[in-house]
């Protein structure tokens, strides 16, 4: 008897389990989808800063509807995006949720259909429509802070409104929604947005609601900073490699930076600013990005250290480079570089691009000089076979273009532009990370040169 009891327990143990593991797969079915949109991915990010994406799945149909399954441990904020449209949803383990795409004058965009009672994204909409319509009622009155009681109630309200809406992601976007609406319209200051909502608060960049208001409150206040006269030692540190600590001394002396999480994050985010301002260098911004990836005492800091470390630093020659399948207009796949004998001249192209036709009859030149002793890729990102035949066709082109069979893997090529270009060795490394681009002057010499080099 007792071990029957036994025998029953782990039984209903494993149905819990596998019940449990089973609620965790959400479903996001979109129809009505309209010829050329074929592709569709859904993502998420490691953080709201660096914005590194995690691809959850991704699926491709040539039906007017696709159904997308993934797996998420917790609630989570993911972006289901394809063919240059979008739609943020917050999902929930085991959810199932229905979009559609609607086309009107402006072009296509998505939008959730049946939505279910206690579904958040409603109350987002909800939301959104309240404040929406606030603004637009009132704009100059409430910009000039001339309905700063009014604002004040009316947030107030409506946060009691919400009230009994559990989800915490909600709750969180309502949160600094509201607060968003409270600064514009003067109810009160950033020093008290900075009180109540960052000071004294864990640093939460993995938060999309979070991360956007903490980067409206520091944006440009960073490099403002550095200009100030008294802060030429700040900008030494950089120069001259001092280190993270003593940077984050120098602005622990000004307002929004302690020295705390907050004040270690808020100084990661004016350091990736800072990466298009030709008064620093890369080099030195990445020194401080790594040595805080490294030493900071707050492992969201470090995350995001890392992150954006990863996100910035440019790959150099032998590094290892990622692997992607590409497949040409005859369906024929090939793994990139390793599927091949000799280096591969990898260019990605972005189809909806001004300059394509014209790189790509540079390149058919090109690989007449060359000849036979590299291979040429040339990807059309997310590219349909028939779109593949059409392009080669039109162009007269004597090299075979390609497409690639998946999304996510182009972000780990960094791509920089309607068109990126990477010589690679036949076992998968960099020979050069940044190859000239086909209608570049001297594109024969730098490539003949590399593969001179490599032999």
């Amino acid at each position: 008897m007792m071990r029957m009891k036994s025998l029953l327990f782990v039984c209903l143990s494993f149905s819990f389990f596998f019940a449990t593991a089973q609620n965790k797969k959400v479903e996001v079915s979109i129809e009505s989808i309209p010829f050329g949109i074929p592709r569709f991915s859904v993502v998420t990010f490691k953080d709201y800063i660096s914005l590194s994406p995690v691809f959850l799945t991704e699926s491709f149909s040539a039906e007017s509807s696709i159904n997308l399954q993934f797996e998420i441990p917790k609630p989570t904020w993911v972006r289901v995006t394809g063919g240059g449209i979008h739609k943020d949803l917050i999902v929930h383990p085991g959810g199932k949720y229905k979009l559609k795409v609607f086309t009107d004058d402006e072009g296509s965009y998505l939008e959730r259909i049946q939505i279910h009672p206690q579904d958040p994204n409603g109350f987002c909409d909800s939301l959104n429509l309240l404040v929406n319509t606030y603004v637009s009622t009132y704009n100059t009155q409430l910009f000039t802070g001339g309905l700063a009681k009014k604002t004040a109630l009316f947030c107030d309200s409506v946060q009691t409104s919400f009230a009994l809406v559990k989800d915490s992601l909600f709750q969180t976007y309502l949160g600094f929604r509201l607060d968003e609406l409270r600064l514009l319209g003067k109810v009160f200051s950033v020093n008290k947005m900075f009180s109540l909502r960052f000071a004294e608060k864990p640093f939460r960049p993995e938060n999309p609601d979070y991360a956007y208001a903490f980067s409206e409150m520091y944006k440009g206040r960073f490099r403002e900073i550095l200009l100030k006269n008294k802060m030429a030692s700040a900008r030494n540190s950089i120069h001259r490699y001092l280190g993270a600590d003593t940077l984050l001394t120098l602005f622990s002396t000004e307002p929004f930076y302690p020295r705390s999480e907050v004040g270690e994050g808020a100084v990661l985010l004016g350091l990736s600013e800072l990466i298009s301002d030709k008064n620093y260098t890369r080099d030195e911004l990445l020194f401080l990005m790594n040595q805080m990836a490294d030493s900071s005492s707050y492992p969201s800091v470090k995350t995001l250290a890392a992150n954006l470390y990863k996100k910035y630093k440019m790959p150099s020659p032998m590094d290892t480079a990622p692997q992607i399948r590409v497949e040409n207009k005859a369906g024929l796949s090939f793994d990139v570089p390793t599927g091949f004998d000799k280096p591969v001249y990898l260019c990605f192209f972005d189809p909806k691009s001004q300059v394509i036709s014209q790189e790509l009859a540079a390149l058919n030149e090109l690989r007449k000089k060359v000849k036979e002793k590299v291979q040429f890729v040339p990807v059309i990102i997310n590219a349909e076979p028939s779109a593949l035949g059409r392009l080669q066709q039109t162009l007269k082109l004597n090299v075979d273009l390609f497409r690639n069979v998946q999304f996510s893997v182009l972000a780990d090529f960094r791509l920089k532009s309607d068109c990126t270009c990477m010589l690679l060795t036949p076992d998968g490394r960099y020979l050069e990370p940044s190859a000239p681009l086909p209608t570049a002057p001297d594109a024969q010499q730098v490539i003949s040169g590399l593969l001179r080099s490599f032999r």
